[in-house]
């Protein structure tokens, strides 16, 4: 008797509260038996433009590059305990493009004519520090990690070609000749 007084006082409430748990488990089921979507890719928004792969050949015809030119590449050897400091391993002439860089770099290379005129010359400094184990990026975005001082490193200087070149030095900031010898051997690469 108790049972059925309780349902009829209650009927609705518990009707209402079985439809509240069925509904979520027949969407659960329905969601199931669905055939998988295939997944869609949104292109994220964007300020600015990706950027566009461009060829040597289209940014010169635009304008955006300027054409590269006939340069002279010097491999050297420094070892700051010996006299002279440079030594010239090889010469190669490229297509390419000189740096600029700062004057107040410690060194200067120079390359003279059959007169003994400079007819171009370019600043450059020796990578004599190198930066080894643990390397990471502080929050004030230099790099740290162990810093090693070479005495001996191998190193490339750009400069323009100039047909007239015969012989190449190298100041230190003083003036001082660290290095000389003659243009010879020159290997030409056209490279593109």
């Amino acid at each position: 008797m108790k049972g059925k007084l309780f349902w009829k006082e209650h009927h609705r409430l518990i009707l209402l509260v079985g439809f509240l748990v069925l509904i979520p488990l027949l969407l659960l089921q329905l969601r199931h038996n669905s055939p998988p979507q295939k997944p869609t890719y949104v292109q994220p928004k964007s300020a600015t433009p990706a950027p566009v792969w461009k060829t040597y050949d289209e940014q010169v015809k635009e304008g955006t590059l300027q054409p590269a030119k006939e340069i002279l590449e010097v491999v050297v050897h420094y070892d700051e305990n010996k006299t002279p400091q440079f030594t010239f391993t090889a010469f190669h002439k490229k297509n390419g493009y000189v740096r600029s860089l700062p004057e107040e770099n410690p060194y200067t290379a120079q390359l003279l004519n059959v007169n003994q005129q400079v007819i171009a010359e370019q600043a450059f400094a020796v990578p004599t520090e190198r930066i080894s184990e643990t390397v990471s990026r502080s929050r004030d975005s230099s790099i740290r990690g162990k810093v090693d001082t070479l005495s001996q490193v191998d190193a490339v200087i750009t400069l323009p070609w100039n047909a007239d070149a015969t012989e190449i030095r190298i100041l230190d900031t003083k003036g001082t000749q660290v290095g000389i010898a003659p243009i010879s051997q020159v290997q030409v690469f056209n490279n593109t």
